[in-house]
């Protein structure tokens, strides 16, 4: 499987799940998506690669997603921080 497919799948997924808005998270999709054909085009891969790469990519995200947000591993107190909302405390 391409590994650059898997990283760009996962790594935008994630991205898009942070932002959390459909504009921001359709224009990581097309990043990612062309990041796997780009890999087609230069010949470094075949398709199947790709598709591969990007299913494993969507899924480790996704078991990800699921682990540290819908699992009871989420209910920890320390996972309560939004990245993007800096409630973040200091620990004094």
């Amino acid at each position: 499987p391409s590994g650059h497919a898997t990283a760009a799948f996962s790594t935008c997924l994630a991205v898009a799940v942070i932002i959390g808005r459909p504009v921001p998270g359709f224009m990581l999709a097309l990043l990612a998506g062309a990041i796997g054909l780009s890999r087609i085009y230069l010949s470094q891969h075949f398709a199947l690669d790709v598709l591969a790469g990007a299913t494993i990519g969507t899924l480790t995200a996704c078991a990800l997603w699921y682990w540290l947000y819908a699992s009871a591993f989420s209910q920890r107190p320390w996972l309560k921080r939004s990245v993007l909302r800096g409630s973040g405390g200091s620990a004094s």
